[in-house]
């Protein structure tokens, strides 16, 4: 993709400049409008239905030796029903206010010339969200960053008041960079991250004792694979759950006893414990930027605890709510919203909703419907791992779909995608944004690219394009076992699966992501290695972590 950046400029000749690079394509078009006006096509407009708008996702400043960085990381989106045709111009403002007036600062602008699709958002050639990156600034104090979208009202639009969306600027006084998110729904404007990555040298995972005991935290190299160090849990947590790493601590959820654990990672020596409501079953776990997210099963609740002190922040009752799920699963959390999966609901065992809270508050946004494959012989869809990469939710199924291309016994679950942007109370019973899978599949893992997911009842490990929902291919685990979590960082993908051999031992396994044809390979043995989420903190680098500052 082609971009044209444009700095420290005079405004008017930043303008001058962008209506130069627009001249050609607009002479096309009025050139296209002609030739369908004279082949008997009406047009009415060039872009009748488009409908531009964004959200600023993440803001940064960096003190640096010849002034201040700016970040500017934005989602620039198309919610009409038509494709928005491009070039167009996007442009970042520096303001006293949230409002564009005359005597705004242009810091940047540059062209977008990939066309945006209905309900899609703009992406760069590799699929990431577009960012400004502004140096040597001297003052950004009491400003905000605004970002116009086609500034010179080029495209046709619906609605024009929604092409400008803003995020206040916090400048760091002790040389540390400092971040906010934008004014988009739900933002948390008062949030600041305290550490910027959570991926390191080591892989995290949960070694489950069979019989009664405790359980422990077995950090792994990535280089070497192998243990470099283990923590014991407190008596009674042995049978473990979730897992997420975050930036400063490894978190746990022990469903059997009530208790939230963390290691933290600089030392790795001892364990703090934290009790949860009793006989809620703590389960799915994800870290965000000031808190840490927990599904709990058999309470039906939703509850936040602080990422400094462990201390419950908020809770979102099910029941209270009114809400039809029940046994909410798997927990995902992006820059606006938090997102859970659940495997049960009021009317039985099987479930068809996802529910969308708050980042900010952990309150209630809405309840989604997912209704079943329109392949599927099974009434409802429970659901398992869910993430989110801030542009869509990936969601893991427990259909019985015929004809599946992964299963011997040719009936699977799905991998089921569904657009922030669009964002609808239900998600129908199409092919499109579907991929059908093997049989039980539970958990996933993503990158920008692909999706991969493991089942409990295949030996293998489906990847996904996040682009086009078709299976990549399928990689063969050892003899016996079954994939559980998965965590990818960098050109590794990490499996914690069980049933290695008669024993039933578990182990840690490796898979390139690149190599669809070779079977990962076992890296390190554990006696149960069920623990699934992101045991390597890529989940939140993707969310929540800089990677070019």
């Amino acid at each position: 993709m082609y971009e044209e950046r444009i700095m420290g400029m005079d405004r008017g000749v930043t303008l001058f400049l962008i209506k130069k690079r627009m001249l050609a394509f607009q002479s096309f078009a009025v050139f296209l409008m002609g030739a369908l006006f004279f082949s008997g096509t009406f047009v009415s407009s060039l872009e009748a239905a488009v409908d531009l708008t964004g959200t600023i996702t993440k803001v940064k400043v960096k003190e640096k030796r010849a002034g201040l960085k700016l970040v500017v990381k934005f989602d620039a989106c198309n919610v009409g029903n038509d494709a928005a045709i491009v070039p167009l111009v996007v442009s970042l403002f520096k303001s006293d206010d949230q409002n564009l007036s005359g005597d705004d600062l242009l810091l940047q602008s540059f062209l977008i010339q990939t066309n945006i699709g209905s309900g899609q958002c703009a992406l760069t050639d590799k699929g990431k969200r577009h960012k400004f990156k502004v140096k040597n600034l001297t003052d950004l104090s009491n400003s905000f960053a605004l970002v116009v979208i086609d500034f010179e009202n080029v495209i046709t639009e619906n609605d024009e008041k929604n092409n400008i969306f803003s995020a206040a600027i916090t400048v760091p006084n002790d040389g540390r960079e400092t971040d906010g998110p934008g004014s988009g729904p739900g933002s948390d404007e008062s949030v600041t991250s305290m550490v910027t990555a959570a991926q390191g040298e080591f892989i995290y995972q949960a070694d489950n004792p069979r019989g009664q005991g405790s359980g422990n935290i077995l950090q792994i190299t990535k280089s070497l694979g192998e243990v470099s160090a283990s923590v014991a849990l407190p008596a009674g947590s042995f049978a473990l759950a979730g897992l997420a790493v975050g930036p400063e601590y490894v978190w746990v959820t022990s469903p059997e006893n009530d208790k939230l654990h963390r290691v933290e990672k600089s030392t790795f020596s001892s364990v703090e414990t934290f009790d949860v409501e009793a006989g809620s079953k703590p389960w799915g776990i994800a870290v965000g930027e000031t808190r840490v997210w927990v599904t709990h099963q058999d309470a039906n609740k939703v509850m936040s605890y602080s990422r400094i002190d462990g201390a419950m922040v908020d809770t979102f009752d099910y029941q209270q709510s009114g809400v039809s799920g029940r046994s909410p699963w798997g927990i995902a959390v992006d820059n606006s919203w938090v997102w859970v999966a659940n495997s049960g609901d009021v009317s039985g065992p099987a479930s068809d909703t996802i529910i969308k809270l708050f980042r900010s508050n952990g309150g209630f946004e809405k309840e989604i419907d997912v209704d079943p494959h329109i392949a599927s012989l099974s009434p409802r869809v429970p659901m398992h791992g869910i993430l989110s990469d801030g542009l869509n939710v990936w969601i893991v199924a427990n259909e019985l779909i015929t004809g599946s291309p992964v299963s011997s016994s040719r009936v699977g679950g799905s991998l089921i995608q569904y657009n922030i942007v669009n964002d609808g109370n239900s998600i129908p019973p199409t092919f499109f944004d579907r991929t059908v899978l093997g049989q039980v599949p539970q958990y996933l893992t993503l990158n920008d690219e692909h999706v991969w997911v493991s089942h409990l009842a295949e030996s293998f490990v489906t990847k996904v394009s996040k682009f086009t929902n078709n299976i990549v291919g399928n990689s063969s685990l050892p003899v016996g076992p079954f994939g559980r979590g998965l965590s990818v960082s960098g050109g590794t993908v990490w499996i914690a699966s069980d049933g290695l051999d008669a024993t039933n031992t578990g182990g840690l396994l490796k898979l390139d992501i690149d190599v669809i044809s070779e079977p990962a390979t076992l890296v390190e043995g554990g006696e149960l290695s069920l623990s699934f989420g992101d045991m390597t903190g890529s989940i939140y680098d993707m969310i929540f972590g800089d990677g070019d500052i």
